[in-house]
């Protein structure tokens, strides 16, 4: 019996990534008009966000169907094997549903989909710790459980050009987007609880996005036992600046990482996103 690690697209694992950690991997396809694309298969991040600026229609993206995880599933079932899924919020998406469903066609109980209430390199943390536990011999059940309580202390914050895009995508209502507000007024987001997308705070600029994303994270302290990732969409410029700017205040960056989000998140967020994913060190 061998633990198998599910995840989709939307914790921006590139094919190679993938392939080194052992990880199943269902996409989430996204459409420009009547052509759809995978990354990794038929469109890189570079394409993406070429087509982005360029292709006249809005692009959407479609939850994979049931069929994408049922095939995983039986495969596990045949071979005696667990499966740890670890997903993209409901609230967001699809996919947990579609996931659900397969399991219940498969009929195979060894088989623990979890709802990551995180998206981008915040799933990606919660997904690299689940290969350390698969890795150390933990049981599926156990690897579920271990994330279930590490997704309430994982985080990303990230200033955005425009909430334009998370409109548009349904992801967020007219109101709380704001739209037709000030050109200049640079939103910091973040995941409720629930996976939500919620809106933190708006700012004048750039800098004073930064500067918001900064004094949230000075109420918290952060557990470098985990992973820190600084994520953008397309440029990473802004990242740098903040990765820079938290170094001078005393934060530990040295061994963070950069992720470019793909087109699962790019589709929502737009070109120039910028911010970073981490841990809450756990309360007393």
């Amino acid at each position: 019996m061998a633990v198998k690690i599910l995840c989709d697209s939307s914790a921006d694992f590139d094919i190679e990534e993938i392939k080194a950690l052992d990880l199943l991997y269902v996409p989430i396809p996204v459409m420009f008009g009547d052509d759809t694309y995978i990354e990794g298969e038929n469109i890189t991040k570079d394409e993406f966000y070429e087509k982005l600026t360029t292709n006249p229609n809005f692009p959407t993206t479609s939850q994979p169907s049931p069929a994408m995880f049922l095939d995983y599933f039986k495969e596990a079932k045949k071979n005696n094997d667990e499966i740890v899924a670890i997903l993209i919020p409901e609230a967001l998406s699809g996919t947990f549903q579609n996931a659900n469903m397969a399991k219940n066609m498969s009929d195979y109980d060894n088989i623990h989909i979890v709802d990551g209430f995180n998206i981008a390199a915040a799933l990606r943390i919660l997904i690299e710790h689940a290969v350390k536990l698969r890795d150390a011999g933990k049981s599926a059940a156990d690897i579920a459980l271990e994330i279930t309580k590490l997704r309430t202390r994982t985080k990303v914050y990230a200033a955005l050009d425009t909430l334009e895009n998370l409109y548009r995508g349904g992801r967020l209502s007219k109101a709380a987007a704001g739209i037709g507000e000030l050109a200049n007024l640079k939103p910091v987001v973040t995941l409720d609880e629930k996976g939500a997308v919620a809106v933190c705070s708006k700012a004048i600029g750039k800098n004073k996005a930064i500067g918001n994303i900064i004094k949230h994270l000075d109420t918290l302290e952060l557990d470098y036992n985990y992973p820190t990732y600084f994520v953008y969409s397309n440029d990473s410029a802004n990242t740098l600046v903040l990765k820079d700017k938290l170094a001078a205040a005393g934060y530990d960056v040295s061994a963070s990482k950069l992720c470019n989000l793909g087109p699962t998140l790019g589709t929502h967020v737009g070109i120039g996103a910028y911010g970073i994913a981490y841990v809450e060190k756990e309360l007393d």
